[in-house]
This record gives structure tokens, sequence and C-alpha cells, in this order.
């Protein structure tokens, strides 16, 4: 096929279509999670767009429609479609559990593997002695259980309580006290020493230390960490940086893509955590500003990607608010529809997600889902077939297929993993 010019991977956050298999063993708390049609069940919220798109097609995959009743079936709001104009399945997650770092690293190339679950507690006095080494003050915070550190009288480092356990550690930062660049020169030494999947570093303006220390709770976890939703951290002027285990941001998609000479752009969670080259980057939540810029950055660019999260799903998931959810994918399809009217010849739209978020099942927290892949050609390549069932891609089983068909359809060096989807979409034309 002829090369592609454009690429946009919109991925909604939390937006799974069904439990995995292998959350019987692993997750029992995610059984019989399924984020999509709970939100749809309890909302009756109409997705025209996407489910033009094939939507409810990925979501028939899981059997939710076999296991409601008749007449509930056939009023169900969500409908699969017999001739979707893309190519739709869903794919599982390859990384272990449910976490939204994972997830968006799998989405641009990066299959994590390896990497521990430690609770800080256990590398506490390692990342104290290394700190010091580095000619940084350090106090331990002895009277939080969990052994949180104090650097240079300012930035917390602790468990990230947002996480599941041992995933990670976080360094919370008061911006009016210390730069961020020094914040992130102190997180690359905890990098170095531990080996966790993910460590943070973030702040904002506005407060201080000691309202950080304040908001300081251990939870029954076993972790002992900073509530940042609480502190109010996350605001117009927060600031961010991931340091991955085993990531390699040179290798992922946004870099094969800047290689080849194209523009890329990060929007959304998508510019907190992937950390690769861009031309663009706000890591906005707000889901009117994320698509705003979605647009104005497509339609500027002549070859390259935007890739973009919608946040505002996952946080209305953690709310366990399924109205919420319901009215930013409405604002999603809205926008959908007149978006779709840009993609030329050349151009291509691939929607997934990242883990679920089920409001209805009571948690709170991610659930590990399968998630929805749906992939729209600009031009000549859209096409329907005579298939009752469209352009099934199947069951995909890993993220990273999604980063692998943008490098193949945009002429670009592979990412580390992935399979790209070219056989099944050179069979359709």
């Amino acid at each position: 096929m002829t090369l592609g010019r454009r690429a946009l991977v919109l991925v909604i956050d939390g937006l799974g279509i069904g439990a995995m298999e292998d959350v019987a063993e692993k997750r029992p708390q995610d059984k019989g999670a399924n984020t999509l049609g709970h939100v749809v069940k309890a909302t009756g919220v109409e997705l025209p767009t996407l489910t033009r798109l094939g939507l409810g097609n990925t979501l028939a995959m899981s059997g939710w429609y076999q296991a409601l009743g008749e007449a509930e079936r056939d009023d169900f709001p969500l409908q699969p479609v017999p001739h979707p104009p893309s190519w739709w399945g869903r794919s599982a997650l390859a990384y272990e559990g449910a976490d939204s770092f994972a997830g968006h690293q799998e989405i641009m190339g990066t299959i994590l593997r390896g990497g521990k679950r430690v609770l800080f507690r256990e590398v506490s006095r390692r990342v104290e002695s290394a700190l010091k080494r580095a000619g940084y003050r350090v106090d331990v915070l002895d009277r939080y259980p969990g052994r949180p550190l104090l650097v240079e009288g300012s930035v917390v480092v602790a468990d990230n309580i947002e996480a599941e356990p041992g995933l990670g550690y976080n360094l919370t930062v008061p911006l009016d006290e210390i730069c961020f660049d020094e914040a992130v020169r102190m997180a690359e030494v905890v990098r170095n020493v531990v080996e966790v999947r993910r460590v943070i570093v973030f702040g904002s303006t506005g407060y201080g230390v000691d309202r950080i220390l304040q908001h300081i709770e251990h939870r029954s976890t076993g972790q002992t960490g900073v509530n940042s939703p609480a502190l109010g951290a996350y605001d117009e002027h927060f600031r961010v940086r991931h340091l991955g285990y085993g990531v390699d941001p040179s290798q992922q998609l946004p870099a094969c893509v800047k290689k080849a000479g194209g523009r890329v752009a990060l929007i959304g969670k998508m510019a907190d955590v992937i950390d690769a080259p861009a031309d663009f980057r706000d890591n906005t939540a707000d889901t009117g500003k994320v698509l705003e810029f979605v647009r104005r950055e497509w339609q500027a660019m002549e070859y390259g990607l935007v890739a973009a999260t919608v946040q505002e799903t996952d946080l209305a998931g953690h709310e366990a608010d399924p109205t919420r959810y319901a009215r930013v994918l409405r604002m999603v399809d809205e926008w959908l529809k007149s978006f779709m009217p840009l993609l030329g010849s050349g151009d291509a739209l691939i929607i997934t997600a990242d883990h679920g978020n089920d409001p209805i099942n009571g948690t709170g927290d991610h659930t590990r889902e399968y998630v929805p892949v749906i992939v729209l050609v600009g031009g000549a390549l859209v096409q329907e077939k005579p298939s009752r069932f469209g352009n099934c891609l199947g069951t995909r089983t890993c993220l990273s297929d999604v980063a692998a068909t943008v490098a193949w359809f945009l002429g670009t060096s592979a990412p580390p993993d992935g399979q790209p989807l070219s056989a099944a979409l050179n069979s359709q034309h």
C-alpha cells in the first residue's frame, strides 16, 4: 500500500470491554468487570459515531449481548453494526495488572517486562544513602509508617498510593520552593537504585512542604505516601516526569516518527507518561482542550503522529461515576463526527484504551479488561465488506500492535514490540 502521511492514536483512558480470563487467578476483584457495557447500561448513553465505527462489535466479543435478556438486548443503546467502515477488534493487555503507565508504554511500542513489586519502606535506606552520596540533605520522616524521606527540606519521597502496592514511588515537589529540573535530578538518583516499574516526580505551585506533609496517608495495603488529588497537585501549573523501568523512549513510536522526519504531538496523559521526543506536548486533563489540541495539530501537520489521551473517563471510573463517564464518552463521540471528514487519503485513526476502570464494580480502581482496537483509514482504503461481521481484527495479544501498525503505515522504523496489522488491512483491498 501507499505509505500514509498522518496518524492519530486516540486513547480513551479506562475504556474496558470485558474482563480478561486471567483475572480469575490474578485479580479476582475484577471478575465481571465490563466498563463500557456497564456505563451504557447504567446511563443509556447513545454513541452514534462510535457505534458506526464498530464499538458495539468490539463489545460483543466479550459475550456481553448474550448475557442480556432478549428485550434488554434489543433495547440496548450500543449495538453491533453489520458493516463498519473500520477494522475493529480487541486487545489483551500484555503487561501485568491494570496500569495507565504500563498501558501507554505498551501502546507506544514497549511491553513492560521485569521490575519488582516492592513497598518503599523496603528500599528507603538504600534510597536515602544514594541521595546523600549525590550531595542531597535527607531527613527520615519517622513519625509516619513506611519510612518516607524528605529531601532538601522540600521534596517527599514515598509510595505512590494511587497505584497498586509496590508498583512505584513518587517524589512530590512544591514548585514554589524548588525548581522542577532539580527535582528531576533527585528522581533520577532514585530511579538508578530501585527496580520498581516507575518513579514519578511531580509538583505544582500554591502549596509548600507543610501542606504536602499534611496529606501523607498510610493505607491498609501497607503503602505510605502523599494523597496527590487531595493535595490539589493536578492544576494548570502541574508538572510531571515518569521514569520507567526498562523503557527506552528513543525506541518508541514517537521517536521512530521523528527519525523519519515527521512531526509528533503528545496530548493529555500521553504527554505525561511518554518521555519520547515531541514537537508539541501538553498534559491537560480537560477533554475539551485535549480534543481541541488534537484538531489543531492535525490540521497543521503534513506528515507525522498525534497521540492523545482522554483522561476524564478514567477519572470518572475512579469516582465510581457512570454519569460523568457517559458524558465524556458522548463528548468524544460528537467530536469524532466532526473530525472524521478531516481524514484524507493516507490518514489513519486508531481508537483504543490502556485498561478498564469500571465505575459500577464499586472499587474505584483500574480493572484488567480487554480494550477496543478500532482502525479507520481515510480515502480509498475505507470500504464496506460483505461479511456480517465487517472487518474483524480478532483478539490481539498486545497493545503494541497499535504502535507497530502506525510505524508500518507511516513507513518508519518499528518500535521494539508489537506486530503490525498490515496483513489484515492489506487483505481488505
